[in-house]
């Protein structure tokens, strides 16, 4: 997208440029030099103007900068949010890691095997333990998923110690996201919201 460029303000087209020097179309400013294009105050035109440097900020006032190089950039002054818009983004943060870290599996301490957590697998281990409960005896030769699709054979003291080890790891991801999101509740100045650490205390996700 081509521009002119007066008193500071740009005006983008995307077809012909029409100013005081002239009619010119698209095909023939796409084959000239910059320099030519300035010659006739036509410039390449970039919008930045929506972009922001994270989400604890909104766009502010919009400008065009002076041509450089043949480019007019627009840009903004991004605003900061409101101290409770700012600390809202930062708990959506860690509810979203929150989610992430609860789901992502846990290492078995049985042969630290890399674990499922689920919806669907808690649910089987839920259901089958409830079944055992009930009096049945668990299939032979039951098993599970690991993260990498392995199938494991499973007894029924390692069903029950995994069960176990999803509860443990549910745990210490709530404890970790409301220890945050109470930390973020008690914050009153924007420059200690946008630098609050909530990446730490978090229970560990294998890698696989």
């Amino acid at each position: 997208m081509y521009c002119t460029y007066q008193d500071g303000t740009a005006t983008p087209s995307t077809g012909v440029i029409k100013n005081t020097h002239g009619t010119f179309p698209l095909a023939w400013l796409n084959a000239v030099t910059p320099q030519q294009r300035a010659d006739v105050d036509t410039y390449l035109f970039v919008d930045d103007s929506r972009a922001v440097p994270s989400g604890f900020y909104e766009p502010g006032v919009v400008s065009d900068a002076a041509p450089v190089d043949g480019v007019v950039v627009r840009s903004n002054v991004p605003v900061e949010k409101t101290i409770d818009n700012a600390k809202q983004h930062l708990k959506n943060s860690i509810e979203t890691k929150y989610n992430t870290v609860l789901r992502g599996g846990l290492v078995f301490s049985v042969e630290s095997k890399a674990l499922s957590t689920s919806v669907e697998t808690v649910s089987e281990v839920v259901v089958t333990l409830g079944r055992i409960d009930n009096g049945k005896a668990l299939p032979e030769n039951y098993k599970v998923s690991d993260l990498t699709g392995a199938r494991i054979v499973m007894s029924e003291v390692n069903l029950r110690k995994y069960s176990d080890e999803i509860a443990e790891h549910f745990y210490s991801a709530r404890k970790a996201r409301d220890d945050h999101q109470d930390a973020v509740d008690a914050l009153s100045a924007f420059t200690d919201v946008i630098t609050y650490d909530s990446s730490t205390n978090w229970p560990t996700n294998p890698v696989v």
